[in-house]
């Protein structure tokens, strides 16, 4: 009896070790898809330049851990250079952790810029802003002082490099300076006001002009980008969150004092002279987002007041991306005046666009897709979606629809038809901001969650054409980096007690 036992608990045992060795073998096995991985957990943030890849790499634990940046040749995955051992000053001589990020790419110069902030006491922080080669990584200069918070959102530098050669950046004591990007040498600088790095702080470039506004001080400032030159001043604004530029008007997006009880605005600034050409009210409690396509300026109003309605309850966020609103309202970008509206009234709940080609499409909380001619807003066609739209994307003229929940379906952008639907097993929540769709040469690609794959499907017939997952049986999801030479690159996304992974994945077969 107990010798029974003890074979059944070794074939149990042995059944197990099978089980799991299976599963082993998938995971560590590339597949005959697998360009390269990386499995390295303390890697994350990749972005493309070049030939290299960049990731955000971290050692130690906190409250000591020291971030640096790691570069990978794209093509094999190989390591190209890192900065971990120049990053070690900092961490040697940090209180608490030392955060790095890069801030600005200029893939023409072959320079990175990079942002770092460490402790000099537990209520004091220095920041230092510094250029590396980005072929090899070897450090090229440094100034101390500029710079900020990495991932506040604060945007403290700003560049074009293009045009100038120059960085503008400010410090904490309020110094605002064109740094050389070669050298690091500080061409001019000016005594603004200090700054705290929680407020909201614009540097802008635009026609040979830099601006410069924090929401401590409430003015922007235009200056001349080779002399400095200070041309205009504009004082007591309201608390800018977006600048747009087209032709010769500057558009603000701003909120009066109290974000959570506010009037919102779009303000449209002659960049010669500063002065005032129109302002419109974008309601209370609203959190509008601009973008200006050819003649006309975009706004997605998220819930509040309308432009030209009464007050409403905010309507249901579901669906979130850059685009994504409670109605839109299209202006007239030199005049300001109203062109036309959709959703004024929230019928329809939240919405997502796109627009291209003098067309808006626009998708609908209740279900809807809308086509509408951009100049009039006149309704070309509408068709009854299979869910919610999320996400759009267009190639020639096959108009692709993502919904938040299930399916990917193809429509002929002309008329409206429906050429096909998939169900693709989507699940937006799961990661409403990062990009989990891209078409390519006549085909999309899509980052599934609750199918936890990456699958290639046919644009002109919705058939499949391969799928992909590295067999991991936790839970996991993936988001789309870039799509560059054939080569897809994947990000892992970390969920849970999940892990960062990356792969280069071959989109044509060898």
């Amino acid at each position: 009896m107990i010798g029974g036992f003890s074979r059944v608990i070794a074939l149990l045992a042995c059944v197990v070790g099978i089980v799991f060795g299976i599963i082993f073998l998938k995971l560590t096995v590339p597949s005959e898809r697998e360009l390269w991985r990386i499995t390295d957990n303390n890697l994350s943030d990749p972005i493309l330049l070049n030939d290299l890849i960049l990731f955000r790499g971290d050692k130690g634990e906190s409250p000591s851990r020291c971030e640096y940046i790691y570069a990978v040749n794209k093509n094999t995955g190989e390591t190209a250079w890192s900065s971990e051992s120049f990053i070690d000053q900092y961490c040697d001589r940090s209180v608490g952790s030392v955060s790095t990020a890069i801030i600005l790419l200029a893939e023409k110069k072959n320079l990175i810029f990079v942002s770092s902030m460490h402790g000099t006491t537990d209520d004091e922080l220095e920041y230092a802003l510094y250029a590396l080669n980005s072929s090899n990584g070897e450090f090229l200069w440094e100034v101390d002082g500029y710079a900020g918070y990495p991932y506040s959102g604060n945007s403290l530098l700003e560049y074009s490099l293009v045009e100038t050669n120059y960085i503008y950046a400010v410090s904490k004591e309020g110094l605002f300076s064109a740094v050389d990007s070669s050298t690091g040498e500080k061409v001019w600088q000016h005594k603004i006001s200090s700054v705290d790095y929680g407020e909201d702080i614009h540097i802008e470039h635009n026609n040979q002009t830099v601006y410069y506004y924090d929401s401590g001080n409430r003015s922007l400032i235009a200056f001349d980008e080779e002399s400095g030159h200070q041309i205009w001043e504009v004082p007591n604004l309201n608390n800018i969150y977006q600048v747009l530029f087209s032709g010769q008007l500057a558009y603000l997006v701003s909120w009066s004092d109290d974000y959570n009880n506010s009037d919102s605005y779009i303000t449209a600034i002659d960049t010669m002279s500063g002065n005032q050409i129109w302002k419109l009210p974008l309601g209370r409690k609203t959190a509008p987002w601009a973008e200006i396509k050819m003649n006309s300026i975009y706004i997605a109003t998220h819930g509040g007041e309308s432009l030209f309605g009464d007050f409403k309850s905010f309507c249901s966020l579901q669906i979130v991306n850059e685009n994504t609103g409670c109605s839109l309202t299209v202006l007239n970008r030199d005049t300001g005046e109203l062109m036309w509206q959709f959703n004024e009234d929230y019928l329809h709940g939240n919405i997502s666009y796109v627009v291209q080609d003098d067309v808006v499409y626009i998708g609908t909380h209740d279900g809807f897709i809308f086509a509408f001619d951009a100049p009039t807003g006149k309704t070309i066609w509408q068709t009854k979606a299979s869910g919610v739209p999320f996400h759009f994307q267009i190639e020639n003229s096959t108009l692709v629809v993502v919904d938040e929940k299930n399916y990917a379906a193809a429509f002929d952008a002309a008329t409206g038809e429906e050429i096909w639907i998939l169900d693709v097993g989507m699940d937006v929540s799961i990661y409403p901001s990062d990009p989990v769709v891209i078409t390519h040469d006549g085909i999309l690609y899509v980052a599934s969650t609750k199918k936890r794959n990456i699958s290639a499907i046919d644009l002109k017939t919705g058939k499949k054409l391969w799928s992909w997952n590295h067999n991991h049986p936790r839970d996991k999801a993936y988001y789309f980096i870039a799509l560059s030479d054939n080569i897809l690159y994947v990000d892992q996304y970390r969920r849970y007690l999940g892990y960062d992974w990356f792969f280069a994945l071959k989109i044509k077969p060898d």
